[in-house]
């Protein structure tokens, strides 16, 4: 997609409709921390929303070390949410944004949902050799926003997926 369209807006909305169907850990992934902080974590979208007030305060697990009594780690730009009605007790969900700049840190965690942002601007190894394997063991989902700036991986990696019924692609100019 071209720039400003709401892309991640669209990877945040992706998200909370996968954590109605599954707890567990979603991350949005940038580029770098620092960027993932500037754009997702502390950033607004075009009609100067926070894209952090879109989630509701009321699924939001209570913390006594959190901004306002919540679970809200600014550090880790983390925000751990109350079990959602048909799930069960104690299984929880997790967002984070995170920073692709050094993808053996990705390595470990389990995130069953992975928003990758400005995809293009990313070492492919953090998908082909550390989310990909995870996201195919436990059967999550990852969605690619980006534009693509030539034929390098994400350029590639659209192709692929326009040739894949198992994929879908939405591919705006």
């Amino acid at each position: 997609w071209p720039r400003r369209p709401g892309k991640d807006l669209i990877g945040l909305a992706l998200t909370q409709k996968g954590m109605m169907r599954r707890p567990g850990l979603y991350w949005h992934v940038l580029p770098t921390k620092v960027r993932g902080k500037q754009v997702v974590w502390d950033g607004h979208d075009d009609e100067g929303i926070p894209f952090r007030s879109r989630w509701p305060a009321g699924i939001i697990r209570p913390s006594a070390n959190g901004p306002g009594g919540l679970a809200i780690n600014d550090v880790e730009m983390a925000i751990d949410f109350l079990p959602l009605p048909g799930q069960p007790e104690g299984a929880f969900s997790t967002w984070q944004v995170v920073g692709a700049e050094d993808p053996d840190r990705l390595a470990g965690p389990n995130p069953v949902g992975v928003v990758f942002s400005e995809y293009q601007l990313m070492d492919p190894a953090v998908w082909t050799k550390i989310i990909q394997p995870i996201l195919a063991a436990n059967g999550g989902w990852a969605e690619f926003i980006f534009t693509p700036e030539g034929e390098n991986h994400a350029y590639d990696l659209l192709r692929m997926a326009e040739q894949n019924p198992k994929w879908y692609t939405s591919h705006l100019t």
